[in-house]
């Protein structure tokens, strides 16, 4: 994911849009290298589609990117599902996050359109870096009420 020197970030900081400040609301580790991270904060002017990412700056230095699992922008939740995978800064930044931390976000992003509202079946895979994005399906095929069996 990307590392940059700390001045081309701070440059990139100023011009990205953020999110206004976001609280973690709740945590909780579904496994020993699987995290579960709510956020509060106001996304009602946000657009939201399955397979939005947001980067997170972690460090001065290190960002990295992550799949939203699961987006309620009226009531303010924002969901994330982490593969914690060692000991690098993204796993780290993620394990330390505690209920009431505050952090800033970059807006979300989406570049591939993952939903096809005409498909008629859809095929999900990918490692455990891709929870978020299965995740994120969810929601969206069972409110289709679609005859394709869901199984996570």
């Amino acid at each position: 994911m990307p590392s940059a020197p700390k001045w081309l970030f701070d440059t990139v900081d100023f011009l990205i849009p953020k999110l206004p400040l976001v609280e973690v609301s709740e945590t909780e580790f579904l496994s020993q290298s699987v995290k579960k991270i709510c956020f509060k904060g106001d996304f009602k002017k946000l657009n939201f589609s399955v397979g939005s990412y947001i980067d997170f700056r972690i460090s001065d230095t290190e960002a990295r990117r992550y799949t939203a699992s699961y987006a309620d922008t009226e009531n303010g939740i924002l969901e994330f599902i982490v593969h914690l995978h060692g000991k690098g800064c993204g796993s780290e930044f993620i394990a330390n996050l505690q209920v009431g931390d505050k952090i800033n976000m970059n807006t979300p992003r989406t570049e591939r359109k993952y939903y096809d509202k005409t498909a008629e079946r859809f095929v999900i895979f990918g490692d455990e870096t891709s929870l978020g994005l299965a995740r994120s399906f969810h929601p969206v095929l069972k409110k289709k009420q679609s005859s394709i069996p869901i199984h996570f």
